[in-house]
């Protein structure tokens, strides 16, 4: 699965030890917290929310087996590592039908069956997915502050993809399909997400119909952003909205310039490094709903950092992050190196963004 080294070392430890590796992780406060959180309530029965988290996490580790033994592998792992125990194992109700001490079976209390997880799946609010996201990566955040930031900015990476999801008709009449030409059209959904690049990690993400713009769902994430944020962007999120978006809320954003926008030089800050304006582009409401942002102004100051990597086309990086003295022109857009050494110097800030398409494609 992975190529180096580290990764290699960490999987192994994880699929050697299961659950136990991620108890302190997931504790049952955590859980509660979350419920509490997503307005549901964590009940103690097999299928309750916590427990399908951990199932999901099982399925993930042992991929190669089916979902019946998938199930009955989950339950005896949480009740091995204490996590979870069955009603009757706590004597607070007895089974209304013994079974002989002689069975080999035994009790079968942690045998579910795949119809009972379907109900509960369908039971279990998205919400309750998305509070956990976001509580574990507040933890994360507290424990390991350096791991999120760079040079006093906290780093997150905006991108989206498209997720194809099995062929059935319920999932292609609620998220879309495909467009392929003559190829079979099968149900896809669109997901966009904000992660910390430098350690991999989900902050929040959205997952949507097809249908829905990527920009649109850019929008409500970004309203989570704070002041000193620092967001690396694709270029295909390009927008006069979002850009004011994000420097309304004091954060700060890269991206790749596009190809055909009037932007007006107003002042050279060194080789390839100025100060431009971008007025306010016309675009009827309907097309244009970032037009509905509040106090928004009629024209943008950007900078842009031209560079260009031997045997590639000229690119820039367009920022609202001004001083040069605050982000350099190098530190923009520097390729990785070695220096004389050996020691590898990391890639420019930007370069960075590449890390949540690494990301999205696992």
């Amino acid at each position: 699965m992975f190529t180096d080294e580290r990764r290699c070392n960490v999987w192994d430890q994880v699929r050697q030890r299961d659950l136990r590796v991620f108890g302190k992780i997931l504790t049952p406060a955590l859980m509660k917290e979350t419920a509490q959180a997503a307005g549901v309530k964590l009940r103690s029965t097999a299928l309750n929310q916590a427990n399908l988290v951990w199932l999901g996490m099982i399925a993930a580790l042992h991929g190669a087996k089916n979902f019946a033994d998938i199930l009955v592998l989950a339950f005896k792992l949480l009740e091995d590592a204490n996590v979870w125990k069955p009603r009757g194992a706590a004597g607070k109700r007895k089974p209304k039908r013994r079974t002989s001490k002689h069975n080999p079976h035994g009790r079968k209390r942690t045998a579910v069956s795949e119809e009972a997880f379907v109900q509960a799946r369908q039971r279990m609010p998205m919400d309750f997915w998305l509070w956990l996201i976001l509580l574990l990566a507040q933890r994360f955040q507290a424990q390991h502050p350096k791991a999120v930031r760079w040079k006093g900015f906290r780093l997150l990476a905006l991108d989206g993809t498209e997720i194809a999801l099995p062929c059935w008709k319920k999932l292609a009449k609620a998220f879309g399909t495909s467009r392929n030409g003559r190829r079979r059209r099968r149900p896809q959904a669109r997901m966009v997400m904000l992660a910390f690049p430098q350690c991999r990690l989900p902050w929040r993400y959205e997952l949507t119909p097809r249908s829905c713009h990527e920009q649109t769902i850019a929008m409500r994430l970004l309203e989570h952003v704070e002041p000193r944020d620092l967001v690396l962007m694709d270029r295909g999120f390009w927008s006069y909205g979002l850009f004011w978006q994000v420097a309304r809320h004091q954060a700060y954003f890269g991206i790749r310039l596009r190809r055909g926008v009037n932007l007006k030089t107003r002042e050279q800050l060194g080789t390839n490094d100025c100060l431009v304006t971008w007025k306010k582009p016309n675009g009827s409401r309907k097309k244009c709903a970032w037009k509905t942002l509040p106090n928004l102004p009629k024209s943008l100051t950007l900078r842009v950092v031209r560079y260009q990597v031997r045997g590639f086309r000229p690119s820039a990086v367009v920022t609202n992050v001004l001083d040069p003295k605050t982000i350099s022109r190098d530190q923009w857009v520097q390729m990785a190196t070695a220096d004389q050494a050996g020691h590898v110097l990391e890639a420019g800030l930007y370069h960075q963004r590449w890390e949540i398409e690494t990301l999205l494609s696992l």
